[in-house]
């Protein structure tokens, strides 16, 4: 649904870098749900070289045959 993304610090050739995720929310709504994560990259110094949030719609599994 959404990208917002920042880049704080260039990234050189040779860093090694990482990316941490974090799910921050998660709505429910009638055939799908809302799911919202937070990444952030960060070099071989810990030091935060870019970060942004994640929107992801997605839809939900048919629900079980009683």
């Amino acid at each position: 649904m959404s990208i917002d993304w920042q880049i704080t610090r260039p990234v050189r050739v040779g860093d090694t870098i990482r990316c941490r995720l974090r799910t921050t929310a998660k709505r429910l709504m009638r055939d799908a749900g809302v799911i919202i994560e937070v990444q952030e990259v960060v070099d071989h110094q810990d030091d935060l070289v870019q970060s942004g949030r994640f929107t992801f719609l997605i839809a939900r599994r048919p629900a079980p045959a009683p």
